[in-house]
């Protein structure tokens, strides 16, 4: 029995990723210019950007315009805390002094009153996942 010992059968390091890069440069240099050119040439680019995104810490790397954010929200990656009070809606109800009927300086005549409740957090984490499953849904959807 032999062991290949090829890079190729191992994790992706960086100096891999140079020598990759490398090879694929020279390659695509010499190709005529058909489509395993223009592949090559992307291929070079893409690992380029990896390398770029790794030197400055971003890492790892998501397209621009989205950020990494949990699954689920919860009291323990901070989102309770964070979220919690943060919204509310608007709603309006009938005065309980006046019901409409007379002159109230408790609605101002209107007979109704503005009062604000906040948004549950069942309401928030349901809300977020349903955002998460959308995204999700749309990337795998991209991806196919």
């Amino acid at each position: 029995m032999t062991t290949n010992n090829h890079p190729a059968h191992g994790p992706v390091s960086l100096d891999r990723l140079h020598q990759i890069s490398e090879i694929l440069s020279k390659a695509a240099a010499q190709s005529d210019g058909g489509n395993i050119g223009y592949a090559m040439a992307d291929a070079v680019k893409v690992i380029n950007e990896v390398l770029e995104c790794r030197k400055a810490g971003k890492f790892p790397i998501t397209q621009d315009g989205y950020v990494m954010v949990p699954k689920k929200l919860t009291a323990e990656n901070g989102a309770k805390g964070l979220l919690s009070g943060e919204f509310s809606e608007t709603k309006f109800i009938n005065c309980p002094e006046c019901f409409g009927e007379d002159e109230c300086e408790t609605c101002d005549g209107s007979g109704r009153l503005e009062i604000t409740i906040p948004v549950t957090w069942t309401t928030i984490k349901a809300i977020w996942a349903k955002g998460v499953e959308h995204f999700e849904t749309a990337t795998q959807q991209e991806n196919v």
